[in-house]
């Protein structure tokens, strides 16, 4: 199972889970790629995994920009596999 787990921070904290989280699973044998996604890989693209998180933190009450904006972009994808925020 290739699993994704595509994150957004501001202080560093969402990384440090989202990282924990990836290290557990790869643990269990499951292949595991992290995303910053306000930094992806040249060319990444959500096609391809089984399975996708999505991390963000909450300041004031609500997520980044950058957060809604990724979720808007890619909810096709979100919906077409099983997946969890």
């Amino acid at each position: 199972m290739r699993i994704l787990i595509a994150y957004d921070t501001t202080e560093g904290q969402t990384r440090k889970v989202a990282q924990h989280v990836a290290d557990a699973i790869a643990r269990g044998g499951q292949e595991v790629q992290v995303v910053d996604i306000r930094r992806p890989p040249s060319g990444f693209s959500l096609d391809g995994f089984d399975a996708i998180l999505v991390g963000a933190s909450i300041h004031l009450g609500k997520h980044s920009r950058q957060l809604s904006q990724f979720v808007g972009r890619h909810i096709a994808c979100l919906n077409a596999v099983p997946s969890a925020f």
